[in-house]
Parts: C-alpha cells; structure tokens; sequence
C-alpha cells in the first residue's frame, strides 16, 4: 500500500494529485478537527510529491505566512491611518475651533482674576493685560487698515 493510500485510510480526506474531487468537498465531509499528527502525515506526503524534505515545505509554508502578515500589517497600517486623521478641511475646522477656544479661555481667565481681585477688596487696576483680536478683521470705509490704539 503507497503512502497516499495510506493517508488517505488514516485521515480520509483529499491528497493532492486526487482529480475527481476538489480539497473543499472533502474537508467539508470531515466531522472532526485534524490532529497534529494527521496535519504532519499530510505536509510529509506533500513533501514528498514535491521532492522537497519537510523542513524546506514547513520553510515556504512559514514565509508565506510572514508575507501575508506583513501585507495584512500594511493594510491595517493603510486603513488606521484613514480612520484616525481627518482631512485637510476638517482638520482646519478644528484648528480654527481650538484656537477660538483658547483665546475665550484666556479672556476669561483675565476678567475671573479681575473680579477675584474686585471681590477681596484689593484695589483693581485698569488691565495689565489686553485680550486683543484681530482675527476676522477688515479694513476700515477709508480703505486702510484698522489701528490697535494710539
């Protein structure tokens, strides 16, 4: 008895160089789970039909898995990347919020430390400092451009 037949009476599925029937069809007739000793038969056979020694199949079987890996590492790479940064008009949005936000931090901030200041009795001062914005600006009827003071 070959060795093909052999495996095959041992594990019952598909070997390669069967032509009336695809792998598929056979493995989907299987009810249980391969051993590791069932999938080790069937690599040595594979070996064998391919004139290869085990160890040079388990080799191309390991780097196909590392390329496929690192393809697949790519593409989660490629699609993270999509997912966390949005585009250039949205990412300005956000650019243009923050800076609202900060500046209405600091406005506030100003005029909290006034009021502290007002309410404790101490004598308050016009501000030391001056929450100036000139973002939005126009120019003014005349043309030029509008002066900060003075």
């Amino acid at each position: 008895m070959g060795r093909a037949c052999e495996a095959r009476q041992t594990i019952g599925c598909w070997m390669p160089g069967d032509d009336d029937n695809s792998p598929e069809e056979h493995l989907e007739d299987r009810d249980t789970p391969f051993t590791a000793g069932e999938v080790r038969k069937l690599l040595g056979l594979l070996a064998n039909q391919r004139h290869a020694t085990f160890a040079e199949l388990l080799n191309a079987v390991q780097q196909g898995i590392a390329q496929e890996r690192e393809a697949a590492r790519r593409e989660l790479a490629v699609l993270c990347q999509k997912c966390l940064m949005p585009d250039a008009h949205t990412l300005g949005q956000i650019m243009r919020y923050e800076t609202h936000l900060a500046r209405m931090f600091h406005r506030d901030l100003h005029e909290l430390e006034r009021m502290r200041a007002l309410r404790n009795g101490q004598p308050v001062a016009a501000p030391m400092v001056m929450d100036v914005d000139l973002s939005g600006t126009t120019a003014l009827p005349d043309g030029s451009p509008p002066s900060c003071g003075g």
